[in-house]
């Protein structure tokens, strides 16, 4: 199984958002430009996004899109229903499924199995909130490995470098 493109960058763009949470709107040019993301494919989620009211609009000059709340109250399974919706991995197991749809439904060996998987897959996702994931990405860009080379001496020196948010990280 797969995540879409639309679950995929709509968490990337929502994360983004969470980054900028408590300041102004962000644009989606900027997200796209961060994120290396096609603008025209942002500005159709931005608007799902918005009509689930995951997310918040302003236009004009200092425009852009903020969240709609805090973003330890947005989970990434909200993100991904209003995106994608429901998770499901086979449609026997989606809440809109009608008993009795399928001529194996009482035999069937597997639907247990699916059923597990779409509970585990919700569960996670439920639990996983836009602000963890942005602490947990800022942990483990403090933490990636920075350049190093040999100084004059021959010893190792290690170089700060900038992290995606453009602060620099000392060693």
């Amino acid at each position: 199984m797969r995540v879409s493109s639309k679950a995929h960058y709509g968490l990337r763009m929502m994360t983004e958002f969470a980054k900028a949470y408590g300041g102004g709107p962000l644009s989606l040019a900027e997200v796209a430009r961060v994120e290396s993301l096609p603008l025209a494919y942002l500005e159709q989620l931005a608007g799902w996004l918005r009509r689930g009211g995951l997310v918040e609009s302003t236009r004009g000059v200092h425009g852009g899109y903020r969240l709609s709340r805090p973003p330890e109250e947005i989970t990434v399974l909200d993100i991904v229903t209003v995106v994608e919706g429901e998770v499901a991995p086979v449609e026997c197991v989606a809440h809109g499924y009608e008993p009795g749809s399928c001529l194996r439904e009482g035999d069937c060996a597997s639907r247990p199995l699916w059923q597990r998987l779409k509970e585990s897959i919700d569960s996670v996702l439920r639990a996983t909130t836009l602000a963890e994931l942005v602490a947990d990405q800022r942990l483990m860009t403090a933490f990636a490995p920075m350049d190093a080379g040999p100084d004059a001496d021959g010893l190792f020196c290690i170089e700060p470098r900038p992290t995606h948010s453009g602060e620099t990280v000392h060693a």
